[in-house]
């Protein structure tokens, strides 16, 4: 190395903000040379740490070049942030996934313990769902069983490897050619060599030529079977029950054994058949609804032309609730069941939404936190949309006025879904001196290069007010004199035709987002989990990870909705006819 690189090289390492387009050609060609193809950062940094090539990701098996860091100025552990969160997970927990955590299993059975009174297909409630669902749609107890199941197996493997097993060419090919290199024939068990050997071995440990003769090997099998069943059990009913019986004693699932209730003592006799866990009907005692939730929304939509669980739109994929005439659809999606971790991912509502969408239907989605804190509201957002009211008015008998805050957000938590806002621009529009509407604008959350967002809008409960929303928001045109105002229609309800009858245009339409819950009887904003804020609320917190890798260490679930509208007003591009709601 020249002297003078040398010297200059010294001269920067040792400063803490580095300002490179201030090196000379020397220093850059030296670099270059040296570490061809990189940033010239981080050249800099393998040339002042001694570095011959930059360092490989850490994660095993990967051989890529670990992620460069530029605002720590280091390398991080892996080559993405992904397996930099791998590794984290490896070295600090020795797992791959917050889900393989014993913790994390223990914290989420004990919320389904508590609310189901058992995990996954244990739980009564989930097995029975699960048995009616596969029924229903398959005919059978098992999908395994259905004939239809059965044959777009046999397609798959006929379509990707052209037969099904050893059937398949592919496969067959293969094996046909390694056993041809080994012992001469296609087969290894036509080989007279391979056929002795598993004779002599046979005999001189069992003291007969086929294993499965031997009376010793079936009674170890079996040993070993129930072995393994009866440790499984164990460890996973810890927490819940406590087996008053040994290993010696087990002969299977299906015989009735005695259990001690780890929460109050309570012996009791229980079997375990069909992957039940045992209950302690003391702290436990089975209740038998009388209805549920989705049988209540069903039964208080007014009116006759609706039909439940249909199977006919969606070709075999069930909607709950269905009202042809209006071509409005239905879904009440419970929290615990549409949840991710209960197998529905980022685009499961959206997808159905769309679907229903090119069968000409508006799909309503309806949140079961939704209904039981606000059934009124639910009720009339579903009625508004069957164009049933109680009262109708006409907007040229109202009057536009400011509102006090406490005034708005009384209105709005009787009216609207949302509840309240931090708006500073709020509307009412009266008749008799009643307050019938609400819209409010305030500065935009979510994009910056608007002048305003519309935050809510809304309409006393079971009322239609023809006219109504165009004169709100002539009003706050004619003397706000916005620019440019934003708003969002929620997905699962609306399909953004209100605001084009008032002027907006559709800007574009966002992916789903998620809400987050903890015991699946509440959703939370997706916001107030973001991972900058997660250490002072988490219990168990680790900066490497991602923030729903946090959540879940802690856990928490999440469940996804529909995305929504985004929809702008410009001055002088969107023209604000009346309405003709």
């Amino acid at each position: 190395m020249p002297s003078n690189i040398k010297e200059e090289i010294d001269k920067y390492k040792n400063k803490k903000r580095i300002y490179y387009k201030q090196f000379s050609d020397e220093l850059k060609n030296y670099l270059e040379i040296k570490f061809p193809n990189l940033p010239i950062e981080e050249q800099f940094y393998l040339e002042i740490h001694n570095y011959d090539k930059p360092p490989k990701c850490q994660l095993e098996g990967c051989e890529k070049k670990a992620a460069f860091n530029k605002k720590k100025k280091e390398y991080s552990k892996g080559c993405s942030s992904h397996h930099s969160s791998r590794i984290t997970l490896q070295e600090k927990y020795g797992v791959d996934n917050p889900s393989e955590l014993e913790a994390t299993n223990k914290k989420r059975g004990e919320t389904l313990q508590e609310k189901y009174g058992g995990i996954g297909f244990a739980s009564n409630k989930i097995k029975n769902k699960a048995d009616k669902t596969i029924e229903s749609i398959y005919g059978v107890e098992n999908v395994s069983q259905s004939k239809e199941i059965k044959e777009k197996v046999k397609n798959t493997f006929i379509k990707k490897y052209g037969g099904v097993g050893a059937a398949s060419k592919e496969i067959r090919k293969k094996m046909e050619e390694s056993t041809q290199n080994n012992y001469g024939v296609d087969n290894p068990f036509k080989s007279e060599i391979v056929k002795q050997r598993i004779k002599e071995t046979n005999k001189e440990k069992y003291g007969c030529e086929l294993a499965i003769q031997s009376d010793e090997v079936k009674q170890k099998a079996k040993f070993n079977f129930l072995k393994k069943s009866f440790e499984k059990i164990k460890s996973k009913l810890v927490d819940v029950v406590v087996p008053l019986f040994e290993l010696n004693d087990y002969s299977g699932v299906s015989e009735k054994y005695k259990w001690k209730c780890v929460k109050c003592g309570n012996v009791f006799e229980d079997h375990l058949d069909n992957g039940r866990i045992p209950r302690c009907l003391r702290c436990y005692p089975i209740i038998k609804p009388n209805s549920n939730m989705e049988n209540e929304l069903f039964e208080k939509i007014k009116i006759p032309d609706k039909i439940k669980n249909d199977r006919t739109i969606l070709n075999g994929k069930e909607i709950d609730i269905v009202i042809p005439s209006k071509k409005i659809a239905i879904e009440f999606d419970g929290l615990y069941w549409h949840s991710e971790l209960n197998g529905k991912d980022r685009n499961y509502h959206l997808n159905k939404t769309i679907e229903c969408e090119k069968k000409g239907y508006q799909l309503i989605h309806i949140f079961e936190d939704e209904w039981f804190n606000h059934e009124e509201i639910v009720l009339s957002v579903i009625h508004s949309k069957l164009n049933i009211f109680n009262e109708i008015i006409y907007a040229r008998k109202t009057k536009v006025r400011e509102l006090a805050t406490k005034e708005k957000d009384e209105f709005l938590e009787k009216n609207h879904l949302q509840g309240k806002d931090n708006s500073n621009v709020k509307l009412g529009l009266f008749y008799k001196d009643e307050l019938v509407s609400v819209m409010t604008f305030g500065k935009p959350r979510f994009n910056k290069n608007y002048q305003y967002e519309m935050h809510r809008f809304c309409s006393k409960l079971s009322t239609k007010i023809i006219g109504g929303a165009s004169k709100l928001f002539k009003f706050f045109v004619r003397n706000y004199n916005p620019k440019s105002v934003i708003t969002y229609a929620d997905r699962r309800y609306s399909n953004g035709e209100f605001y084009k009858k008032i002027g907006f245009g559709l800007k574009s339409i966002s992916k789903p987002n998620f809400f987050v819950m903890k015991d699946y009887t509440k959703r939370e904003h997706r916001l107030k989990y973001q991972k900058y804020k997660q250490c002072k609320i988490l219990d168990v917190y680790d900066d490497n990870l991602t923030a729903w890798q946090n959540l879940q260490l802690n856990g928490y679930d999440r469940i996804w909705d529909c995305g929504n509208y985004v929809f702008e007003w410009v001055k002088g591009r969107n023209k604000n006819n009346e309405a003709n709601e």
